[in-house]
């Protein structure tokens, strides 16, 4: 299906839902990386700090549930940091993509010492924290690809919403994985009867009911097993940071900029042109300015303002502009 290949020339009207060509573009792997480790941290928090206040602090279901509602307040100053920061300044996407994933990355290594040290105050105040990282991403993250590809909204949302999930499920299967064998101790096998069943209703209960002595024994191991599976996630959050410091930058215009209006009856219109009048919500203030490269490195060597321009989409319409402005100067 790759442009220019057998099936694509037989069957000119389908197209790929996501095309391959679109991976070779920097920003779209490195958003998507940064949004599989905002996942992966978010569906980290939510079921393995429940399990922390299950099996270590003891709380029942609905009391260990209420305490992941530590990490919803920090996604609401997260989500209204970012709309600062994209609306009002400094109005680039780099930036809240940088800082989220520098800040969730800490606080869920930070959060695996907590769990270990049993510190509870402090397991809240980091799921805070790491809800702060968490929802600064948000909408950067599809501002800064739908603002470089507007041409490709559909595509890239699409593999927004599907890297988060992605990375979610990565982390739940390492850090189970991680989990169950450091517990392996305790839970039932094929080998004993005498070990809990962590799939029957009443292990709990069978806990509560240990000595005191062996009830401490085992809130630590499951303190210490919790942590290594935050632990256990930890390079792929660094690898995102990485991805974050690789990123170009998208600025977003404030001043709105007149476009020549061009009625759909006129002959000249073309797919850009449609596409143009389908992305007024990307464009709302005006038109982005793009850096494709690495955006810190060009920081360092003071080239910014010489490498940024508008995006590809943008840069057609302005051809397709200038090429009516030429025919109807020629008929003139």
């Amino acid at each position: 299906m790759a442009p220019g290949r057998h099936l694509a020339q037989r069957l000119p009207l389908i197209v790929p839902v996501v095309p391959y060509q679109l991976f070779h573009e920097k920003d779209v792997t490195l958003v998507c990386i940064i949004s599989a480790a905002t996942g992966a941290a978010l569906y980290a928090c939510f079921y393995f700090a429940g399990i922390y206040f299950t099996l270590v602090e003891g709380f029942d279901a609905g009391k260990a549930g209420l305490q992941l509602l530590f990490y919803v307040p920090g996604i609401g100053v997260g989500v209204y940091t970012a709309i600062v920061m994209c609306n009002v300044y400094p109005r680039q996407t780099i930036w809240p993509l940088l800082i989220g994933t520098i800040v969730e990355t800490g606080s869920i290594g930070a959060l695996s010492w907590a769990i270990r040290a049993r510190q509870r105050t402090a397991v809240n105040v980091l799921m805070g924290v790491a809800g702060f990282g968490t929802g600064i991403r948000f909408m950067p993250e599809n501002l800064h690809l739908t603002g470089m590809y507007r041409d490709k909204i559909a595509v890239i949302l699409s593999l927004l919403s599907f890297a988060g999930p992605f990375g979610g499920t990565i982390a739940l299967t390492v850090m189970g994985s991680v989990f169950q064998n450091k517990m392996a101790a305790y839970f039932i096998s094929s080998e004993g009867s005498s070990r809990f069943d962590v799939n029957s209703p009443t292990a709990l209960n069978a806990i509560s009911d240990l000595s005191l002595e062996d009830l401490e024994r085992f809130r630590s191991a499951a303190a210490n097993a919790i942590s290594w599976s935050f632990i256990s996630i930890l390079p792929f959050l660094a690898l995102s940071i990485l991805a974050a410091l690789m990123l170009g930058n998208v600025w977003i215009c404030k001043d709105k900029k007149a476009m020549k209006a061009t009625s759909p009856s006129d002959p000249t219109v073309n797919t850009d042109v449609a596409l143009q009048d389908q992305t007024q919500s990307v464009q709302r203030d005006g038109r982005p300015d793009v850096l494709t490269g690495i955006y810190l490195y060009a920081v360092l060597r003071g080239t910014p303002a010489s490498q940024r321009h508008l995006g590809p989409l943008e840069e057609r319409l302005d051809r397709h502009e200038e090429k009516k402005d030429s025919r109807e100067s020629a008929s003139l």
